[in-house]
């Protein structure tokens, strides 16, 4: 029990770090609402809680909630996959190109992680076919002299 609340009052102290001082320094703003945001998810995370958190445009819910994903797994020795459902193609894109390396980027220069993150969108072939749906597809339009491609 001891070492789960110094687990979380040192993740805690992290999350003040990160959006106080560190993306700051990378010319992100302080942003109240989404400091609260990532400290409400870690609560809910290390709690093995579940929360429905409505947070408003522009407060940057996708550093809060991938902040508090690192680091409210639990035991920090633990590799266990984090799942992100979005609700568009291009903020996927955005996580995977632009938010987790650069998370990781300044992670790693602080020696808070010691490898970089991954991630990868994991959502059929090429965001909506799979292969046994375009292989049905294929096999419905062969015969009626129509372009498979």
């Amino acid at each position: 029990m001891f070492y789960k609340v110094e687990y979380q009052k040192r993740a805690h102290q992290e999350v003040e770090k990160i959006f106080r001082v560190l993306l700051p320094e990378q010319g992100l703003a302080v942003r109240e609402e989404q400091i609260r945001l990532c400290h409400e998810m870690l609560d809910t995370l290390l709690g093995e809680r579940i929360a429905l958190c409505d947070a408003g445009v522009g407060i940057g819910k996708t550093y809060a909630y991938l902040y508090s994903m690192l680091t409210g797994r639990g035991n920090p020795l633990e590799q266990r996959p984090v799942v992100v459902s979005t609700s568009s193609i291009a903020l996927q894109k955005a996580i995977v190109t632009e938010y987790i390396p650069f998370l990781s980027r300044v992670l790693l220069e602080q020696g808070m992680i010691q490898s970089p993150l991954r991630a990868v969108v994991r959502k059929g072939k090429e965001h909506f076919v799979c292969d046994n749906r375009l292989e049905q597809r294929i096999e419905a339009i062969r015969h009626k002299q129509k372009n498979a491609a």
